[in-house]
């Protein structure tokens, strides 16, 4: 498993998990994104369906929907219900035995949350990559 972490600039933490599941549904792969918080989620669930009137995300968070066929899955649960290959965490918490289930995990936080998270994923062995945004919009490779 493979463990990847974004610091993204402030106020562009949507935006660049938006271009991130581009890329991932771009490639075909299946993405579960959990965050304990419910309205993050809802709020995520309608940025995902108008962040671009050119970009499509099919998505779904809704429990009436079929999870098992939706190429995105956001959610506040421990699962993986799409058999997705990828992992986005937009809260970091304890959740050593949900990411093996995936083949590659990335953590989305704000440049405002990075002190705390860094504290976080210092003990993750192996640690993960960790790429920081300049305000620019330009990523870093962090030490």
């Amino acid at each position: 498993m493979e463990e990847i972490a974004y610091e993204a600039a402030s106020g562009k933490l949507d935006r660049v998990l938006a271009k991130l599941l581009e890329k991932a549904f771009a490639s075909e792969k299946r993405t579960v994104v959990h965050s304990p918080i419910s309205e993050r989620l809802s709020a995520l669930d309608d940025y995902l369906w108008t962040y671009h009137p050119a970009a499509f995300l099919p998505h779904a968070a809704s429990p009436e929907e079929d999870a098992a066929l939706q190429p995105i899955w956001l959610t506040d649960k421990i699962e993986n219900p799409n058999q997705a290959t990828l992992l986005v965490l937009l809260d970091t918490q304890d959740t050593a035995p949900f990411v093996n289930m995936f083949e590659r995990v990335f953590f989305l936080f704000p440049y405002e949350e990075a002190e705390g998270v860094r504290k976080t994923l210092a003990d993750r062995d192996p640690l993960p990559l960790y790429w920081r945004q300049s305000p620019e919009g330009e990523w870093i490779k962090a030490p």
